[in-house]
């Protein structure tokens, strides 16, 4: 399911996001926690077909989708109702980003620059590594200048 994600290369392991949710909401609650990996868009996930699963943490862009999973939930014969946790977005203080794409060719001195302005009111995943690419160029940029320098 993450295979379409911009800079998929700076994305953890399930393993490790799941790690690191599990160490931070030990430290927050004692409330038992399962978390289980969505493998497959074609098939149901767990809390639709898992009667002990009763309560989900959702943001207000899931929001819709675990709408759909209470559905499926009563189309399964689950009377129990699941609830939802719905966690706010953080503002996002720069409201954009800008993705800039370069290629040169060696015959010619010509850049055929291209930029992608992401509009958002939200601090959202794809914003915070696009932030971290445009520093990672930033920082690989000015080390070439001091090896040119020196």
């Amino acid at each position: 399911l993450l295979k379409n994600k911009e800079h998929k290369h700076l994305l953890q392991s399930f393993d490790e996001r799941v790690q690191a949710v599990l160490n931070f909401m030990h430290r927050a609650t004692a409330v038992p926690i399962e978390i289980s990996a969505l493998l497959d868009p074609r098939k149901p996930p767990k809390a639709a077909t898992d009667a002990s699963i009763d309560r989900l943490v959702v943001s207000h862009e899931t929001l819709p989708g675990a709408e759909k999973l209470a559905t499926m939930r009563r189309q399964n014969g689950i009377v129990e109702p699941l609830h939802f946790i719905t966690v706010g977005l953080i503002d996002d203080p720069l409201s954009s980003y800008t993705t800039t794409s370069s290629s040169s060719s060696s015959s010619d001195n010509n850049n055929n620059n291209s930029t992608t302005t992401h509009q958002t009111n939200k601090l959202s995943s794809t914003a915070i590594r696009a932030r971290l690419v445009e520093k990672m160029q930033h920082e690989e940029e000015e080390k070439r200048r001091e090896r040119e320098g020196k």
